[in-house]
């Protein structure tokens, strides 16, 4: 059916600063994570976590595939700058032929749909996006089939395009207000008319990061 691998790249994994609990540093080399539990880190910041209800705004031109968010809408700095992990799950409801979502820096998952993400806001950005120096895309197109496939990605509150071909540490942290976790596939299918039709499948959800 359709979707991606936990963060879409061909690198490695994404590397936290070793340093999560500092809001002032501006860039923090690559590192592990400290042991800190997200339950721990949300009782060393002392505030409580706003009572939100949220939902997940979608569009799409493409027919009858969808994107739905799944994570809590608020959380405290700590627990991000720590790491979280959010979940989704990309929905076909009828089958569709000559869809054409992949990318030459990834590999296109099975189902044809290639998903990116990203969250950001309050002038901060943190994605998977650049991964540097990329073969030239060949387009495969291919066909979609009914059903639900669940996907994940881990993403850490600080500045950061993704490993390019340097594996750059992050930069700034975020600080808190609301953000958007953004789940997106683009591409081109057959619509019967164009074969290389352009289509948007976006899923926008709201998370609040607290001090």
């Amino acid at each position: 059916m359709v979707v991606l691998a936990m963060v879409l790249g061909c690198d490695g994994d994404e590397t936290p600063p070793v340093d999560t609990g500092t809001s002032g540093s501006s860039g923090a080399s690559s590192g592990s994570p400290d042991d800190t539990t997200d339950s721990e880190a949300a009782d060393s910041t002392g505030s409580d976590l706003p009572d939100i209800e949220c939902q997940t705004d979608v569009e799409s031109d493409l027919p009858g595939v969808s994107i739905e968010i799944d994570s809590e809408c608020a959380q405290t700095l700590a627990q991000a700058q720590a790491g979280l992990t959010t979940s989704f799950v990309v929905g076909i409801a009828d089958p569709l032929d000559g869809v054409d979502s992949g990318n030459s820096c990834f590999e296109t998952p099975s189902g044809g749909v290639h998903v990116e993400w990203s969250v950001s806001g309050v002038g901060h950005h943190h994605c998977h996006c650049d991964v540097g120096l990329c073969p030239d895309y060949v387009p495969s197109p291919t066909a979609l089939v009914p059903g639900d496939t669940a996907g994940q990605f881990e993403w850490f509150a600080y500045d950061w395009d993704g490993p390019s071909d340097f594996d750059p540490p992050f930069g700034d942290p975020f600080v808190a207000g609301t953000y958007t976790i953004e789940v997106v596939a683009t591409g081109f299918y057959d619509d019967g008319v164009e074969t290389m039709t352009p289509f948007t499948v976006r899923a926008r959800r709201p998370i609040v990061l607290v001090e």
